[in-house]
């Protein structure tokens, strides 16, 4: 993958900047549902061969993506505790190497709903349901943007962009907020 093609696709990720805990405590536990049952798909052998021929290092963890989105999005480098707004949006890229297995579990919140397209940006929201069905769909969606032998590429079924555009998108919605 050259170097141009990595910078073009980043996606931008945000919240509402306001801290609302009831939203986020019911957005991590249909979270850690889907987590439940991807764990259940991973005990199949289709969906466990299916994570061999992506050839990601470990299955996808969608509940530490998205912990680690959510921390994310929060943080300020500045100010560590009781931050404002200056967290509320991020970029994200997607397919430098060491990103793949993020990009793969980020692809598959987008697919069950956890974050929405709004104004060419992925925002948190919460699923209305759930399912194993639901879960199992998202992962082969997913796995079918794998090329010949080069893994996933999520890329290809998100709204990305350049990394500068990311960048400036993701800025202008902290600016705002």
């Amino acid at each position: 993958m050259n170097a141009e093609t990595i910078k073009s696709h980043h996606i931008v990720m945000s919240m509402t900047p306001s801290s609302d805990c009831r939203f986020f405590a019911s957005w991590l536990q249909k979270v850690a549902e889907a987590g439940e049952f991807l764990s259940q798909a991973m005990g199949m052998s289709q969906f466990a061969n299916l994570i061999r021929s992506m050839h990601m290092f470990a299955p996808p963890d969608i509940q530490a993506a998205a912990v680690e989105v959510l921390c994310a999005l929060r943080t300020d480098k500045e100010w560590p505790f009781h931050t404002s707004n200056d967290g509320c949006a991020m970029a994200v890229g997607l397919d430098q190497a060491d990103n793949c297995q993020f990009g793969v579990e980020v692809a598959i919140l987008i697919q069950l709903g956890f974050f929405t397209l709004l104004d060419g940006r992925y925002h948190m929201s919460v699923p209305e349901t759930v399912t194993p069905e639901l879960v199992q769909a998202a992962l082969l969606k997913v796995a079918s943007t794998q090329v010949d032998d080069t893994g996933a590429q999520p890329q290809c079924l998100l709204h990305s962009m350049p990394e500068a555009e990311a960048e400036a998108k993701a800025m202008n919605l902290r600016n705002a907020a």
